[in-house]
């Protein structure tokens, strides 16, 4: 299996065989999946369907006027941001194992990342530029912070490695009760840091009243998103997202180290999906402060199936987090049940040829869409809409098929060239 792209990177062939190929379809198939959902949200804002309800931002919330409809095409998409991250986070433990393992230094890694992050960080700048003409704009998208958290990963991988050298000396010799130990104390370790991570935005979000407030563009762009502040579109500031991301890099450390095949690794998930599930809706009834404003939501949240769902992202809140990854895991825990040799694991599959090319997708489908809407004004005319019903969802289709061959003769093209071409950084 090759090298995923830094949008959301997974594996590399030397990755495959240590963990085998059902574990590792799973990571791609979600990703692809997730390719698929995001795309209904960007297809929206080119077409301008479904309605223009806004962001769930801290400081000003959707409101869907009870239009179930609408408000699932946005709710589903949701699940996309943190399910990044934590794929992310998951395939840099996995590509800096197997890359330790054939004795590239910590150098090297740092400099592979930096290369990875700064790659993200040029086409974030330029990511307006297919949907608004900008180019170079002063926007944190979802790939500033992917980037930034990429290399954050591999630090934090570093850092862990030096603890468990040091702690190794300190328990003495290596044996299988002090392997439990330090696989215990790495668990404890990064549950206690991603929990701080998931809090840390509530305890930092405002209240409404001060949207208008002159934040700093530093304070912007590293914490807290706005849509205009001090010029600066901050949508996703990386340290919003660490939570994930170290989530992830979590996961594929304690996965590593105990070993489970793909049916433990399905119940595990399945769990844990239930018991985040389980917390985010107990949090959303108890506790204001995990939900970052509750009272912008209309109606009241306790009162209605849309309001209790819509939830601030931006910055993620609690409840947020914790509703998004359990369906991440949730999806998961069922691919990780699909034989990896059935046809959704081939490589032509619409999941893993998305999955796989994860970035290509991501770059290309803005001018796929914005193609196939220029194409539809030049037939119907300049003030035609496309609305929300049917026509809508067929060009959206239209679209996926596009990216798909797409997709797929690019995937093709990658797999032909160096492991550690550029193109591989794609």
């Amino acid at each position: 299996m090759s090298e995923q792209t830094p949008l959301l990177p997974a594996t590399n062939q030397a990755a495959s065989q240590q963990s085998g190929p059902a574990r590792l379809a799973a990571l791609d198939l979600l990703r692809g999946l997730l390719m698929i959902l995001m795309a209904i949200d960007h297809a929206k804002g080119i077409f301008g369907s479904l309605g223009n309800t806004g962001h769930e931002q801290w400081f000003k919330m959707p409101d869907y006027n009870g239009n179930l409809a609408s408000f699932m095409t946005r709710f589903v998409t949701s699940f996309c941001a943190p399910g990044f991250f934590m794929l992310m986070g998951w395939g840099v433990t996995l590509f800096v194992d197997s890359r330790r393992r054939i004795g590239w230094t910590w150098e090297r890694i740092f400099k592979h990342y930096a290369l990875r992050g700064f790659v993200l960080l040029v086409f974030n700048a330029t990511t307006l530029l297919p949907v608004k003409g900008i180019i170079f704009a002063p926007v944190t998208t979802v790939l500033f912070a992917l980037g930034i958290n990429m290399f954050l990963a591999s630090v934090f991988l570093w850092g862990e490695e030096t603890y468990i050298q040091k702690l190794q000396i300190s328990l003495g010799a290596s044996s299988e009760n002090v392997e439990k130990k330090l696989t215990v104390a790495l668990a404890a370790g990064y549950l206690a840091l991603s929990a701080f991570f998931t809090v840390l935005p509530s305890l930092y979000t405002p209240t409404p009243e001060h949207a208008n407030d002159d934040f700093s563009t530093w304070y912007l762009v590293w914490f807290l998103p706005h849509e205009n502040g001090n010029g600066v579109m901050s949508l996703y500031p990386p340290v919003a997202w660490i939570a994930p991301t170290l989530w992830g890099v979590g996961i594929g450390r304690i996965v590593k180290r105990v070993g489970w095949n793909a049916k433990q690794m399905s119940l595990y998930n399945l769990i844990a999906g239930a018991a985040m599930l389980s917390l985010g809706v107990a949090l959303r009834y108890a506790s204001n402060w995990t939900s970052i404003n509750p009272e912008l939501v209309h109606p009241p949240v306790r009162t209605s199936f849309i309001s209790f769902f819509n939830n601030v992202k931006y910055p993620p809140s609690v409840v947020y987090t914790l509703i998004t990854l359990s369906g991440n895991h949730i999806a998961l825990g069922l691919f990780y049940l699909v034989n990896p040799a059935s046809f959704i694991c081939r490589e032509d599959g619409v999941l893993m040829v998305y999955g796989r090319s994860s970035l290509f997708f991501y770059v290309t489908h803005f001018y796929a869409y914005l193609a196939l809407h220029a194409l539809v004004l030049l037939v119907c005319g300049e003030g035609f809409t496309v609305g929300s019903g049917g026509l809508f969802w067929t060009f959206y289709a239209v679209g996926l098929v596009a990216e798909y061959f797409a997709c797929r003769a690019y995937g093709e093209f990658k797999r032909g060239t160096d492991r550690d071409s550029v193109w591989r950084l794609f």
